[in-house]
C-alpha cells in the first residue's frame, strides 16, 4: 500500500472528528499544543496495526487494519461537563473513505 493511502485515510478520520459539533480543543498529533489549566481536550492517534496480503500477484491488494483511538483528557478536580464526549463513536459512515477503497470487490 502506498504512503499516500495512509496519508488520506488520516486525513478522512481527522476531517470527521473536527466537523463533530460541541467537542473540546483537540490536540492533534504531531502539532504543538499547550493545553490549557482545567479545559478538556481531546488526543485523537491513529494506530496502524500489521498488515495482511489479501490477494496474491504483483498487482495484489493488501488489509490494512488499525484503530482510531480518541483519548478524552478531563481535569481531575471537576466532573464531566459533558456526557456526550464519553458517546464519541459517530452513527456509521459509508462515505467516509470513500474513494481510498476500491469500487471494484470488497475485501472485506
Amino acid at each position: 500500500m502506498s504512503a499516500t493511502i495512509y496519508t488520506d485515510i488520516r486525513a478522512a478520520l481527522e476531517q470527521r472528528l473536527s466537523t463533530m459539533p460541541g467537542l473540546p480543543a483537540v490536540a492533534w498529533e504531531n502539532v504543538k499544543y499547550v493545553p490549557v489549566v482545567g479545559t478538556p481536550y481531546l488526543e485523537p492517534a491513529l494506530m496502524w496495526a500489521e498488515g495482511a496480503q489479501a490477494e496474491i500477484g504483483a498487482t495484489g491488494r493488501n488489509w490494512e487494519r488499525g484503530i482510531y483511538q480518541i483519548t478524552a483528557v478531563f481535569p481531575l478536580d471537576r466532573p464531566l461537563a459533558s456526557t456526550s464526549l464519553l458517546m464519541l463513536r459517530p452513527k456509521p459512515s459509508p462515505g467516509l473513505l470513500q474513494g481510498l477503497i476500491p469500487s471494484t470487490g470488497s475485501l472485506w
